[in-house]
C-alpha cells in the first residue's frame, strides 16, 4: 500500500502535516468518483482540489508553479512538483517496484481513466498476478505518451 512515507521519499518539496503513517486506498487524476483515503494528482486545469477533497482525498500532488487554493486546510498534505504528469508516472513506477520487493496485504488503486468511462469499459490490473505490474506500466506509459486522460 502506498503511504506518505513513499511520497516524502519521492517528493521533497511538501507542506501540511508530516505524518509518515498515512496510507492511500486510491490515487486518482480525477477530482470525482470515490477518493476516500485518496491521493489526488491533477494533470490538467479541469480538475479541482476542492472537489477532490469533497470526494475524500486526504492529500494531493500539486504543480509548484500554481498557487495552492486558499481553502486548503493547513494540515492537508500537499506535495509540490514541477510536472504532475511526470510525478504520477514516477509514483506508479515506485509503487510497482515496491510491491515487487515486499508482500502487500492491501493494495492502492490507481485511477487514470475517467470514472464515467469505467462504468462501460472497466480496466483493472491485479498486481498480485505475475507480469501484471509490467502491463500496468505499459498502459501508463502509453497514456502519458498520448497526453490523454482516459
Amino acid at each position: 500500500m502506498l503511504t506518505t512515507a513513499d511520497l516524502y521519499q519521492l517528493f521533497a518539496n511538501n507542506r501540511g502535516i508530516q505524518d509518515v503513517s498515512i496510507h492511500f486506498d486510491t490515487v486518482s487524476i480525477f477530482d470525482n468518483g470515490d477518493l476516500k483515503k485518496g491521493l489526488f494528482v491533477p494533470i490538467d486545469n479541469e480538475h479541482r482540489l476542492d472537489k477532490a477533497i469533497e470526494s475524500g482525498a486526504i492529500a494531493a500532488i500539486w504543480p509548484s508553479e500554481k498557487e495552492v487554493p486558499f481553502f486548503t486546510p493547513n494540515h492537508f498534505p500537499i506535495f509540490l512538483v514541477e510536472n504532475p504528469i511526470s510525478a504520477f508516472k514516477q509514483l506508479c513506477d515506485h509503487y510497482i517496484y515496491k510491491i515487487k520487493q515486499e508482500e502487500c496485504e492491501k493494495m492502492t488503486k490507481f485511477v487514470f481513466f475517467s470514472p464515467e468511462l469505467l462504468k462501460n469499459h472497466p480496466q483493472t490490473y491485479d498486481l498480485s498476478e505475475k507480469g501484471t505490474g509490467q502491463q500496468l506500466l505499459e498502459t501508463i506509459n502509453n497514456f502519458m505518451n498520448k497526453d490523454g486522460r482516459g
